[in-house]
């Protein structure tokens, strides 16, 4: 039997720093339920990976695991032990840089920062201090011309209208306490009517990873756990330490930011807030790929230590995806492609009573395109949820068959964060069964035998980035398309990979297909596409001339990111519509559409349509309503809605294919797997939520039924049909001969 490759976290909470028998029955239970990894998590208690205790279990852990032939993986998130560093090395430690507004009247001025990160902290500077005019021009005031005072500090449970008058307070995540900072000041040269300030404050819970004293700790560290036979190491959500309120940096942030863009950070902080000049939205662009540089660089770093230890092939994870992509951006973790090189396999994160349904979906589909644009061998996907239910493990394990994902369940342990405690909870052997069957699919298929996809769709993350200065809501709204954009794929059958820039920069167009690392796709979707690469756009071109169909969703291009040279007449152009840009997009929603608040989450939906004025050349394409959802002209159509929904695919032809046209008459999602080295094609079929198969398929082969049972996997071939693996009630009735 081939090696599991289905993992399972532990937790070594404080009772397995003692009692290793009981640590060693879990691991033990874990793999008589087929699981074939297990990653060990040290945190959430008082001792971390620095103690010699915790350093006891783990070599007890992973000499429990080998004895039972799993691999075992340790977690050294730098979350859960930097604090510790930071405390005993300061100029590691972590700030956020606060912007605060203050009325300015005869030079005298007032401001209250909140600090929104992890505590102790303590002032580190006032980077930046700016003053307004009273003709409204915006000054960066140098340090000799305003003295400051320091007053005291205090807490506040409530969002005071003097200090949080820029900030909404969500009605789903009421505020919690927060400490200020005030600080009086006094400007010695120059009228101003307004000022902020930007006050860099020191966290001691969280390092600066961009630190020479950080990178040379998490070395030690390393070094320390050198004797324990470790398969593999990980970091868990590595992005941590972020806020929707303060800049992510440090000492050692700063020295790099200079040294990567030639210029202080300091002296262009007014830019992450406010302006979209072409140097405004560099100096955006400059910072949070700093942020995810430095992020890469100390994971890159550490990874390539552990290799040199622990072997060549040691296992590398886990999941960057952290808290919404909102937050991933302001922790530097928003480039899932780029950081998920460092990684052995494709990695995301979700929960299934969290969030909703689509967000779930959104996560499978990004696990499976991280897979294939980073040629990995495998994909799994962080499942977790509070309330469970065996309909979920077995309808959320067989969506994972259509996305070819292995499962990463976490809950091994005494204590898990307050979600169940396996082996001991009454799901443990739904949990079991479903890895065994995830386990069985990977045993059954070849590796390089993948779901096909029909479309690429841009991951354009940096669009929203440098737009986020002050258009939360743009990150929010482009996320509840893409999360609605995946489970309408799933309820239609019609899958797409997500592609990153670097990806689109260096792709190929021919015979009409945009070729991306082998793969064929004829058609291309940008949804909220308002800041586009060059490089990016040059391949839309090349589409567009190819033939490729190009669909632009949402908020409609406006420029290059580079250069700042428009793209509105030639949107217009391409679409056939009367020239329309960002301003004029984001004027008509702010005003005729309430939008989410920076403390919200992503709504379920965004029911938005900009008015188009369509030109002669050019077609509409209507709702059932008989309102214009999108326009077209030729192979480039944009959906002028901010999330299109059920009416997406309906206005999409189905995109031709050399594999087996299939016609499906039922409710049940499928999907083709193919491989380049072989002529296989492979039919996975699942059932709804609470629901049986009664699918009817119609192929150049033949037709087939599938009734009874919630899942199926069947070769499809041009004289037989040959059944692979599938539910034991599930029944297959074929006009073809069997196998």
């Amino acid at each position: 039997m081939k090696h599991s490759k289905q993992a399972m976290g532990l937790f070594l909470s404080p009772e397995w720093l003692h009692d290793f028998e009981d640590m060693a029955s879990a691991i033990q239970s874990a793999a008589d339920n087929g699981f074939g990894i297990i990653i060990c998590f040290a945190r959430h208690m008082h001792h971390n990976l620095h103690e010699p205790r915790v350093l006891a279990a783990v070599q007890a852990a992973a000499e429990a695991s080998h004895r039972c032939g799993l691999q075992f993986v340790l977690d050294m998130d730098w979350a859960h032990w930097g604090g510790r560093s930071a405390e005993e090395c300061p100029d590691m430690a972590m700030w956020q840089i606060v912007a605060k507004d203050s009325d300015c009247y005869r030079g005298q001025f007032e401001v209250s920062p909140a600090y929104e990160g992890g505590e102790p902290f303590a002032v580190e500077e006032i980077s930046a201090v700016y003053g307004w005019d009273a003709t409204g021009q915006v000054h960066r005031i140098p340090q000799e011309d305003y003295v400051l005072d320091q007053q005291d500090s205090f807490t506040s449970q409530y969002a005071y209208p003097s200090l949080d008058d820029d900030a909404t307070v969500s009605v789903y995540r009421p505020r919690q306490r927060t400490s200020y900072v005030k600080i009086r000041g006094r400007i010695q040269k120059g009228a101003f009517t307004k000022v902020r300030v930007y006050v860099a404050m020191r966290t001691f819970q969280y390092p600066d990873v961009a630190s020479a004293s950080y990178l040379e700790a998490q070395q030690h560290l390393l070094e320390r756990y050198a004797a324990v036979p470790l398969d593999g190491v990980a970091w868990d959500e590595p992005g941590k330490g972020g806020s929707l309120r303060g800049y992510k940096a440090g000492a050692g942030f700063m020295d790099f930011f200079q040294q990567e863009n030639g210029y202080d950070l300091r002296e262009r902080l007014l830019d992450l807030d406010q302006g979209e000049s072409v140097e405004a939205i560099q100096t955006r662009r400059d910072y949070y790929t700093s942020l995810g540089a430095v992020n890469f660089n100390a994971q890159a770093a550490f990874n390539e230590q552990a290799k040199q230890q622990f072997g060549e092939d040691c296992f590398l994870g886990t999941h960057h995806t952290y808290s919404g992509m909102a937050m991933d951006i302001r922790c530097g973790c928003a480039d899932y492609f780029k950081l998920g090189k460092l990684l052995t396999a494709a990695f995301t994160d979700t929960g299934w009573d969290m969030s909703s349904h689509s967000e779930t979906v959104y996560n499978y589909t990004l696990a499976d395109s991280l897979r294939k644009e980073l040629n990995k061998p495998a994909s799994y996907l962080n499942d977790w949820s509070e309330s469970q239910r065996r309909t979920w493990y077995d309808y959320y394990t067989r969506m994972k068959m259509l996305y070819r994902i292995d499962w990463f369940s976490i809950f091994l342990g005494r204590y898990s964060e307050g979600f169940p405690t396996f082996p001991w909870d009454s799901h443990w052997k739904d949990l079991g069964r479903n890895a065994q069957q995830l386990q069985a699919l990977s045993d059954a298929l070849p590796a390089d035998l993948l779901p096909e996809s029909e479309m690429a769709v841009w991951l354009s993350w940096e669009s929203q980035a440098y737009h986020e200065y002050s258009k939360y809501h743009y990150v929010r709204l482009w996320m509840t398309c893409n999360y609605n954009l995946s489970e309408q794929a799933l309820k239609h059958s019609r899958f797409f990979d997500y592609v990153s820039s670097e990806a689109l920069e260096s792709a190929q167009v021919e015979d009409g297909c945009l070729i991306l690392g082998g793969r064929r796709y004829p058609r291309l979707a940008l949804p909220h596409a308002s800041l586009i690469p060059a490089g990016v756009w040059h391949t839309v071109e090349a589409c567009i001339q190819a033939g490729v169909e190009v669909v632009f969703i949402g908020t409609p291009p406006s420029r290059i990111l580079e250069t700042g040279v428009s793209l509105a007449d030639r949107f217009a152009e391409l679409c056939g519509i009367e020239p329309v840009d960002f301003a004029d997009y984001d004027s008509w929603l702010t005003s005729h559409k309430p939008v989410p608040g920076y403390a919200d989450w992503e709504p379920e939906q965004a029911d938005f349509r900009f008015p188009v004025a369509k030109r002669e050349d050019s077609e509409t394409c209507l709702d059932t309503d008989g309102e214009i959802i999108a326009v077209r002209r030729g192979a480039v159509t944009w959906f002028n809605a901010l999330d299109p929904r059920e009416q997406f695919f309906r206005h999409l032809q189905s995109v031709p294919s050399s594999r087996p046209d299939l016609q499906h008459f039922g409710r049940a999602s499928f999907r083709l797997f193919s491989g380049a080295d072989t002529d296989s094609v492979v039919l996975v079929c699942m059932a709804p939520l609470y629901a049986e198969l009664n699918e009817h398929f119609v192929y150049e082969g033949g037709d087939f039924q599938l009734c009874g049972g919630t899942w199926a996997v069947l070769e499809l071939g041009e004289t037989q049909l040959r059944s692979i693996l599938q539910d034991a009630s599930c029944v297959v009735a074929s006009s073809v001969g069997t196998e």
